[in-house]
Formats: C-alpha cells, sequence, structure tokens
C-alpha cells in the first residue's frame, strides 16, 4: 500500500478558500466555444452527444471512452506518484456546466513517465467512476496537462460521510451564478485535504468526459475515497442547476488497469 509522502515535499499549497471572495467576474469557458450546445439531459444529452457536431465524434464512436468502472484491476509495478503544487492564486469558475478550481501555474504532477502542470480541478456531482461497482457521491478530477498539450486527470472519489472542511471552503466561495468565476483572497489553502491519506491508485487511458470527448487521456483514479456529508453533495449538485453533471459510464472495451497496490 502506498503511502504519502511528507507534505513539505509533495502536497497542494493552493492559495485562498477562506473569507469572502472578490467581485465576481465573467468567463468564458473554453469547452463550451464548441457549437452546438450540449447537455446532461434531454435531446443534447449524453446518448446525442456524437451526433450533435463534427467536433464531437468521438462521443459518439470512440473506443477509450471515460468513465469507465474501475474493476478487474492488474496488480503492477507503477510508480509512486509526485506532486509537487507550490500553489498560487485561486478561482471557483462556474462553467453552467460545473465548478472548476483554477490551480498554480508551477503546479505539476510527475506520473513517473512524464510531468504535467495542474490546470482545474473539475468538481462532478454524482462520481462519473465506480471502484468496483461502487458509486460514489462526488468526484474531484485534478486535470493536469503536458507542454504538448497531452492531459492526465488525478480522480478522488467522494462517498458520504463526515462534512468535508475544504469543500465548506468551496462553498461559501462558489460564483453567484453561471458564466461567473470568483477569485478567492490570498489566504493559504491546503489541497491535500481534499486527498486520502493513501495514494495507491489505477491507471488507464481514457477520454474527456465532456465534448469533445478527446481520448489518449491518462487517467489515475486513487483507490480510497474521501467524505463529504450529504448535505454538502446536496450543495454542489444545486450549484449546478440540481441535475448532476456526470456522463454515464461507457464500455471498457478491453481496456487493461493496472494497479499500484
Amino acid at each position: 500500500m502506498m503511502h504519502r509522502p511528507a507534505l513539505p515535499c509533495l502536497f497542494i499549497a493552493l492559495a485562498a478558500l477562506l473569507a469572502l471572495p472578490a467581485q465576481a467576474t465573467p468567463i468564458v469557458n473554453q469547452a463550451e466555444t464548441y457549437a452546438p450546445g450540449w447537455d446532461y439531459q434531454g435531446p443534447n444529452g449524453p446518448v446525442h452527444w456524437g451526433t450533435l457536431s463534427p467536433s464531437y465524434w468521438a462521443c459518439g464512436q470512440g473506443t477509450r471512452q471515460s468513465p469507465i468502472d474501475v474493476t478487474a484491476l492488474t496488480p503492477a509495478d507503477l510508480p509512486e506518484l509526485t506532486l509537487h503544487y507550490p500553489g498560487g492564486p485561486l478561482s471557483v469558475m462556474h462553467t453552467g456546466h460545473l465548478l472548476k478550481l483554477r490551480g498554480g501555474p508551477r503546479d505539476v504532477l510527475d506520473s513517473g513517465w512524464s510531468a504535467y502542470n495542474l490546470r482545474h480541478i473539475d468538481i462532478r456531482v454524482p462520481a462519473e467512476h465506480r471502484l468496483d461497482g461502487r458509486e460514489f457521491a462526488a468526484e474531484l478530477q485534478l486535470v493536469h496537462q503536458r507542454a504538448d498539450g497531452h492531459v492526465a486527470i488525478l480522480s478522488v472519489l467522494m462517498e458520504e460521510g463526515r462534512a468535508n472542511r475544504a469543500i465548506d471552503r468551496v462553498l461559501a466561495a462558489l460564483p453567484s451564478g453561471p458564466g461567473l468565476e470568483r477569485t478567492l483572497p490570498d489566504q493559504a489553502f491546503s489541497a491535500h485535504e481534499l486527498l486520502p491519506a493513501d495514494f495507491s491508485y489505477a491507471r488507464y487511458t481514457g477520454s474527456l468526459t465532456a465534448p469533445p470527448c478527446t481520448e489518449r487521456v491518462d487517467w489515475v483514479v486513487l483507490r480510497t475515497p474521501v467524505t463529504l456529508s450529504a448535505e454538502q453533495a446536496k450543495l454542489l449538485r444545486e450549484a449546478v442547476g440540481g441535475r448532476g453533471n456526470a456522463r454515464p459510464l461507457q464500455p471498457r472495451n478491453g481496456r487493461e488497469i493496472p494497479a499500484r497496490y
């Protein structure tokens, strides 16, 4: 089983999240600049994404799509994850489809194969991935990108239980509505509070979970969940319209899932 190294050399120091945020400002969500629009329900919902635009072809025809049920794992000699997140100014964005926490420019994940910069943390309610068939109340997706554009996403599953103090801070700093971004105060916040103590993980090659559903994304799914309360999950869901923002499970299509224990 993998244990977290000492915090000074490993985990997240992201700026801010306590006091009342600064003035909200409009934002443009790049994932929504593709036309036509998409949604999680109705005629523009996940079943129809692949037909809405040529840009979304992978949503309907891709063979390595995400999310999946992370099960039938193969024990493997995978490298230890190294994360160096010195932090910096952080903001909360409401894209209309999800909430994003934006990371600092020097935040880095080293997967053992390559180094990636943290771009943002997406919050999905309910969780998109399952673990051995288990469903979870929410999922944090730490989206990283390499200089050449390749994406790696670190997934943290959240189950209902004790309230999560870090999520309380996020809820207190939400923008007032879709299309807004709120910059958080310059106050230290350690995002390791969002992560479990055990960093054993499973790894697979998949896709973005929203249009254009681009494939060749490296997913790293932590096998130990963290908790949030039922009320916190409810408030996060309400913040994105009350309907949730999780794409349904996709076919595994024979993909092996190596795991570090």
